[in-house]
Formats: structure tokens, sequence, C-alpha cells
């Protein structure tokens, strides 16, 4: 196998992971307006669906730079090596960031570093983004 179609594998289950984790932290979220359901078991489930969040958290976080390098192997956008190094480095204070707000989400703290990741992550999209569209 070609480090091509690793990379379309790894995002294909990056996606997966993604879209499936969350379908199941929707469904456990629904499960909690349950009147049925005491104090401790809905504390239970909202801490089951914070855990149940995590694997669909990473392969949010790293399905952007393994799509940015199959869109460059592909020629779709022109990004040179310093920039996919910059990005992946951006990926992993990213999964630093979601490390230190797991379970304290309450935190002003971890609050604020989710924050402050989202708009480092945010500005350096929009700096990477492709300024004009590849000719076919």
């Amino acid at each position: 196998m070609d480090l091509y179609s690793i990379l379309k594998f790894v995002h294909l289950v990056c996606a997966v992971y993604w879209v499936g984790g969350s379908v199941c932290v929707l469904i456990s979220a629904l499960a909690l307006k349950n009147s049925k359901y005491d104090y401790e078991q809905r504390r239970m489930l909202t801490r089951l669906s914070l855990d149940i969040d995590v694997p669909p958290r990473i392969a949010m976080v790293i399905i952007t730079p393994i799509g940015l390098h199959l869109a460059n192997m592909t020629g779709l956008v022109v990004v040179s090596a310093p920039v996919l190094l910059a990005v992946w480095v951006g990926v992993v204070i990213w999964l630093g960031g979601e490390y230190i707000t797991h379970g304290r989400e309450s935190e002003p703290f971890a609050v604020k570093v989710y924050i402050s990741i989202g708009v480092i992550m945010l500005v350096a999209c929009l700096g990477v983004a492709p300024r004009q569209t590849p000719s076919m």
C-alpha cells in the first residue's frame, strides 16, 4: 500500500468515528430527558456521553490535516512542507487542549483553553485556505 491509500483509509475511518460517535452522544443526550431516571442515573449518562465523545473529537481533529495531505497529493491544493508541519503542530496543540478540557468542561480555565484553541485553529485554517482555485 502506498501512502496515499493509507491516508485515504485513515481519513475514511476518522469520518466514520466522527459521525458514528457523535450519533451515540446524541442518543445518550436524548436519554437524559427520560423522566424515569433519577439524578445519579442522569449524572452517569452525562459522564458516559462525555467519555463516548472522546474518539469523535480526536477523529475530528486529525481528519483535517489528513484531508489537507490528500488534497496536496492529488494537486487540489498546493501546500508547502513547512505549512503541513505547522498544521500537524497545530493538531498536537489542539489534541492537548482536548485532553486538558476533557472532564473539566465546567471549569473556567478549561473553557478558556477550549475557546482559545478554537480561535487559533480558525485563524490557522483561514491562513492555509487556498487563495485561488486550481485549474483543471
